[in-house]
């Protein structure tokens, strides 16, 4: 076809012929649909960047989230490492909360914080000496990714706000 409608150039339509060829023992429709998605995925992941998941005030649960949520150091407490050690930890415990298996980025920590890198480096570094942080360095040596340590997750927030529970639940059911 040509003009405006569909080509063979289009990268859309170069995914569904290279699914189609990688069709898997025959497959069905959902098993196709599944396969193009993980490929425009794997493809454009640098052009469409994923939605962090955030918690929903009022369900409690993991949401998608399309904007940072921005809390700024007030001026008075920005010097202060123990303000921002709180900060940094809230971070960390709030994103425990919604991916309890995965480290946190720097850029997720320095856009939920608002502090500035070198703030953040001594926060990470000082948090880390006291055994509150997991850091993940690269092999330069750069702080990469972090995660607070069940010591940190207790000095973040109180133990009830990482146990959730539906309100359909049972109490026999819960653990």
């Amino acid at each position: 076809c040509g003009g405006d409608s569909f080509t063979k150039y289009y990268t859309v339509e170069q995914l569904l012929r290279d699914t189609k060829i990688n069709e898997v023992g025959g497959g069905t429709n959902e098993v196709l649909r599944r396969l193009i998605v993980y490929i425009y995925r794997r493809l454009f992941s640098t052009e469409i960047p994923q939605p962090r998941r955030r918690i929903h005030k009022e369900l409690r649960i993991p949401i998608p989230y399309f904007e940072p949520l921005g809390r700024k150091v007030p001026k008075s407490q920005a010097t202060t490492p123990e303000a921002m050690e709180k900060l940094v930890l809230e971070a960390l415990g709030e994103d425990y909360f919604v991916n309890p298996g995965l480290h946190m980025k720097r850029e997720e920590l320095m856009d939920d914080t608002g502090l500035s890198e070198e703030q953040l480096d001594e926060t990470l570094l000082s948090l880390e000496e006291k055994g509150l942080v997991d850091l993940w360095r690269d092999r330069h040596g750069v702080i990469r990714l972090a995660k607070a340590t069940y010591e940190g997750l207790n000095k973040a927030k109180p133990l009830d706000f990482y146990r959730w529970y539906p309100s359909w639940s049972r109490e026999e059911e819960r653990f």
